[in-house]
């Protein structure tokens, strides 16, 4: 794709995504394309995420002074300020999305209804917002598995520093992590690495697989994946209290599976919407982790243990 093909098709991914009439969109989207990541169009287009934060950001942001966490180019932003937020900080630790936003929302800044924050967002503190604490943080802080973008300790810093108080809003403002036992015939072969004691599953998409990101990803999508079993969630957590089991154990029932899926669910919990990663109910930016069952498993019943951290998950044993 050219530089030109790659900006207009950028600027037609924002049209449809954001469900807004084009002349909502910033003009100018278009002519930084080439500043913007793979992963950030792949999300761009993911219409139900789009629509998920759009429903639910016009009904909270009236009048009030947002934080968006890990803005980006500025989407959730641009949503914020088009229904009504009096003022937006904007936090981006990634200096080539930080420069993309400055483009797109050079206007809001200039006029003081946006301000972006460079840093790290586990660090902030409270003297960074000169005009007033957040009433309303929103964010997209997810891993394929609701782990591994540092959701809790981000949130766990905002509390300690005081940023975080009893009236802020949160959005979304609950983690679900589910499970469910898989079989794949194109994954189940040698090419697959077993899972083991110890093996711990942060940032991979494809856990055990043999390959790089993009081809973990399609293999994610693409590997007619039979289920085997009910799903279960392995634990929720609020973003208001921050509690995480130490551990969680997930029972599978004389399966034929190959793998364990690993998905989440976004809640917010005011207005009651929520938002699946799971591949078998929507088409999601977000891959599926999944998790390799060694052999000696496979057509018996097992469980298995997995260690909480805050970043990701652990798997501790199987018995």
């Amino acid at each position: 794709m050219d530089h030109v093909t790659e900006n207009n098709f950028i600027a037609q991914v924002i049209k449809r995504s954001m469900g807004l009439p084009p002349k909502e969109i910033p003009s100018d989207f278009h002519s930084v394309g080439a500043s913007l990541p793979r992963w950030h169009l792949q999300m761009l287009q993911d219409r139900r995420r789009m629509e998920y934060y759009s429903d639910i950001i016009k009904t909270k942001v009236q009048d009030k002074i947002v934080l968006d966490i890990g803005t980006g180019s500025g989407i959730l932003s641009h949503l914020a300020l088009r229904w009504g937020a009096k003022k937006v900080y904007s936090v981006e630790q990634n200096p080539a999305l930080a420069a993309v936003y400055r483009h797109l929302m050079r206007e809001p800044l200039a006029t003081g209804k946006a301000e972006l924050i460079v840093d790290d967002a586990r660090y902030l503190r409270k003297e960074q917002f000169a005009d007033g604490l957040p009433d309303l943080i929103v964010h997209e802080l997810f891993g394929c598995f609701g782990m591994g973008e540092n959701l809790i300790p981000i949130f766990r810093g905002l509390t300690e520093e005081g940023i975080i108080i009893p009236k802020t809003d949160v959005t979304p403002d609950c983690l679900e992590v589910w499970a469910q036992p898989v079989f794949s015939q194109e994954l189940s072969q040698d090419v697959v690495i077993e899972a083991f004691e110890g093996y711990a599953l942060n940032e991979l998409n494809i856990f055990g697989y043999q390959n790089f990101w993009e081809q973990d990803y399609q293999a994610s999508r693409h590997s007619k994946w039979q289920n085997r079993g009910d799903s279960q969630m392995l634990f929720k957590c609020n973003l208001r209290d921050l509690l995480l089991p130490e551990t969680t154990v997930m029972s599978v029932k004389a399966a034929d599976c190959s793998h364990l899926k690993l998905w989440m669910k976004i809640v917010d919990t005011k207005s009651g919407l929520v938002h699946s990663n799971d591949h078998d109910l929507s088409i999601s930016h977000w891959t599926n982790a999944i998790l390799t069952i060694p052999h000696w498993l496979r057509g018996k019943d097992f469980k298995v243990e997995f260690r909480v951290n805050p970043d990701h998950l652990d798997i501790l044993r199987y018995f």
